[in-house]
């Protein structure tokens, strides 16, 4: 009784001290794998971060690219270059991409001596860009983006070093970080200067370098941080005393400087492959919120599992001992092995089955067929009826048969594999595709007996096959035969795929536009509208019915609306296209007559008020300048009286025609009723318009010679738009104006200067 008693005592301690050191070891094993397992998990996600933010770098610098080349290739532009003239129209056409790009800090154009011709300035992004004014104009030909311009391949884009802005030679405070997009023109065969965009980069690296699980620093070739999670560690290189990268990765700051990628066990480093002076590289680690959050959690579910896992191991070993004292080294070993082995075999077939595989084997001998019994449902013959390889080989429709036998042959003979698809019918006539695949066993002296092998109906598999081949050719057929015109463009915009119908918008054949960019046919005044529709759809996904205007491979402008949208693997756009330009121009002959004044062809009251809806909006937004002109013919009444009616018409018609010959195309004339017009200045303050005005004046007076005894003449009234000002409030100031001018002599202008 002892001796039992003494037994079960050592058997519980075994178990008990077995168990608990099982716990330890599953607690050791979850602490030095599972735990690094999660750590090396998020370290690859980390990775993917990091490209990703390359790719939208890369993004931007494209946008970039192809906002200075539309800005290059506008022909005012290149006019502007060649002959001096039409700087006020550059200069509106430079504002329109500043209020258009909320990130440009500066747009310049320094012409091939370094001095700065053209500056548009933003202080801070969102704020309103202003025009700096001819004195505050500098020499930069001493600066390392103008003198390395000159030697950089002309009518290529290329990118100064991530860097804090510089002004008369200090940096900035606070500090504004930069980065110059420079463009050296090419004119005449010659270096003709630079275009210019210096980006505030501020906004764009807080949401680049923003990641909840990660602490990132952004460097440059040199190790010095650009971006530095750490306070007082951001632009290194400005630092008192300097900070490096080396200081903090003193081990491994060669390679990440050196390698493209470098994973750690702490860190993943990427070297951004960048157009960009001087270098990027992204610095990504766990922050260390995260790392004491995992180590908490790791502490508290040890010591939970071990205390579990030891009341549950006194349990059960006193349990066991209890119950199995007496055979527990005996018949439970047998038991539980055999207990195994059945589940092992249950599991086995389960899975065989949820699968649809059978096995079978082919003995070379006697020609006998071993099945299991899936084998006998996917052949559809009844367990105990014959079975022989000429009665499996008659299911097989004869088309495939002859295949069949000769693979068969083949795997026998050089020992291969058989690997093959086929169509059976069964006995009860029902006709399945069978994918079938078998191996050779051999003897001692490595001859072939028999062939083992599975079998599965994948008939829903290859009618589903034979159903996307179908509505592929369908979406194909669609794809060609659709009444609007579809591209597939990859990110750079050219294009990979072209419908017939698109062919015939623009006039190119669908071999002609492979490759071309998309871009490259939208007239370089729509390009700003189109890169920032491409930027937002690589944000949200799509972007719909934006209007556009395409020259085709004739020259023809083309009026289209089109929609884009981010393919789902996110390396492609799909455009649709409708041309409207005969709805257009429909439309535009509609607008002309509602807009026209019916006398004298020019604008009329109703397009007045619309213009000047439109400058004011833009003066309260932007606090875009403009002037208005409004002017009268004096002693009107009496020329009616005097000459008639009909001569007073042509004298309206005259002076209007004279208006049109001599104001610039960006100006606006309209007759506002009776002999009253007036004239919309836009970008032009109350010196320049009183400059125009007077010379108009003296124009009309020298050149309106529709009677010839008498000299015509007109006053005017001139104001500048001003803060809080209404349709009516200009008006009425500009109005007052005139009548002094009427009051005092007539035949002069009155402004508010």
């Amino acid at each position: 009784m002892g001796l039992k008693i003494n037994r079960t005592k050592h058997l519980f301690v075994i178990f008990l001290v077995f168990s608990i050191i099982l716990s330890f070891t599953q607690n050791l094993t979850d602490d030095l794998f599972f735990e690094d397992s999660a750590q090396k998990l998020a370290l690859e996600s980390a990775l993917d971060q990091a490209m990703e933010r390359e790719t939208h770098f890369m993004n931007f610098i494209y946008t970039s690219r192809q906002t200075l080349k539309a800005l290059s290739q506008n022909q005012s532009f290149i006019d502007y270059l060649d002959t001096g003239k039409s700087e006020e129209e550059i200069v509106r056409w430079f504002r329109s991409f500043a209020w258009s790009y909320t990130d440009f800090m500066q747009l310049r154009y320094i012409d091939k001596d370094g001095m700065e011709k053209i500056r548009i300035d933003r202080d801070r992004e969102g704020l309103q860009p202003h025009l700096i004014p001819k004195e505050r104009l500098q020499n930069k030909s001493d600066r390392y983006y103008f003198s390395e311009s000159r030697i950089k391949p002309l009518g290529e884009v290329w990118f100064s070093a991530l860097d804090l802005n510089i002004e008369n030679g200090k940096v900035d405070i606070p500090f504004r970080p930069t980065l110059r997009a420079i463009l050296p023109i090419e004119h005449d065969g010659k270096f003709g200067g630079i275009l210019i965009i210096n980006y505030l980069m501020e906004d764009f690296l807080g949401k680049l370098m923003n990641m909840p699980l990660y602490d990132s620093i952004l460097c440059d070739d040199s190790g010095y941080p650009l971006y530095h999670y750490g306070k007082g560690k951001s632009w290194g290189f400005y630092t008192e005393p300097k900070f490096n990268i080396a200081q903090q990765f003193p081990d491994e700051y060669r390679q990440i400087l050196s390698r493209p990628t470098l994973i750690t066990d702490s860190f993943v480093a990427r070297r951004f492959d960048l157009p960009i002076e001087g270098g990027l590289h992204l610095i990504l680690q766990l922050k260390h919120s995260y790392l004491k959050s995992q180590n908490e959690q790791s502490l508290y579910q040890y010591f939970t599992t071990t205390i579990l896992n030891i009341v549950f191991s006194i349990f059960m070993s006193f349990f066991v001992v209890r119950l199995f004292s007496n055979t527990l080294f005996d018949l439970g070993r047998v038991r539980h092995l055999y207990r195994d082995l059945k589940k092992l075999h249950l599991r086995n077939d389960i899975a065989l089955k949820a699968s649809g595989i059978g096995i079978w084997e082919w003995d070379y001998e006697s020609g006998s067929l071993t099945w299991d019994e899936q084998m006998y449902q996917i052949y559809g013959i009844k367990k105990g009826d014959e079975n022989t390889y000429g009665v499996w080989i008659s299911m097989i429709e004869d088309a495939d048969r002859p295949l069949v036998e000769e693979n068969l042959r083949n795997a026998m003979q050089n020992m291969g594999e058989f690997a093959m698809s086929f169509w059976i019918v069964t006995s009860g006539g029902k006709r399945k595709y069978i994918k079938a695949l078998g191996m050779n066993e051999y003897d001692d002296s490595g001859i072939a007996v028999r062939m083992v092998g599975t079998s599965q109906d994948i008939s829903a598999s290859k009618k589903t096959r034979e159903m996307l081949t179908e509505q592929k050719a369908e979406l194909e057929s669609i794809f060609d035969t659709v009444q609007g015109g579809i591209i597939v463009v990859d990110l750079n915009t050219r294009i990979l795929r072209a419908n017939r119908k698109f062919s015939e918008q623009v006039g190119y054949t669908p071999e002609e536009l492979i490759g071309m960019k998309c871009l490259d046919m939208v007239v370089s005044e729509d390009r700003p509208l189109s890169f920032k529709v491409m930027s937002e759809v690589m944000e949200r996904g799509y972007y719909e019915n934006f209007e556009r205007r395409c020259v085709t491979k004739s020259g023809d402008i083309r009026y289209m609306t089109t929609s884009i949208a981010l393919m789902p693997n996110k390396k492609e756009y799909l455009l649709t296209s409708v041309d409207n330009t005969d709805l257009h121009k429909a439309y535009e002959m509609i607008r002309e007559q509602a807009y026209t004044d019916e006398l004298t062809g020019a604008k009329n009251r109703k397009a007045y008020n619309e213009k000047l809806r439109e400058l004011l909006a833009l003066w309260e937004r932007y606090e875009a300048i403009f002037s208005f002109v409004i002017l009268d013919i004096d002693l009107f009444k009496s020329i009616n009286d005097t000459y008639g009616h009909d001569t007073g018409d042509r004298v309206l018609v005259d002076l209007s025609a004279l208006l049109e010959r001599t104001t610039r195309i960006t100006d606006h004339i309209f007759r506002i009723g009776g002999e009253e017009f007036v004239v919309l200045l836009p970008g032009t303050d109350k010196e320049g318009a009183m400059v125009y005005s007077e010379n108009m004046r003296k124009k009309v007076e020298a050149e309106l010679r529709t009677i010839d005894e008498r000299v015509i003449t007109i006053s005017v009234g001139v104001t500048e738009v001003q803060s809080g000002d209404t349709e009516n409030s200009i008006y009425r100031r500009a109005d007052e104006k005139l009548y002094f001018a009427k009051e005092h002599g007539r035949n002069r202008v009155v402004s508010d200067i």
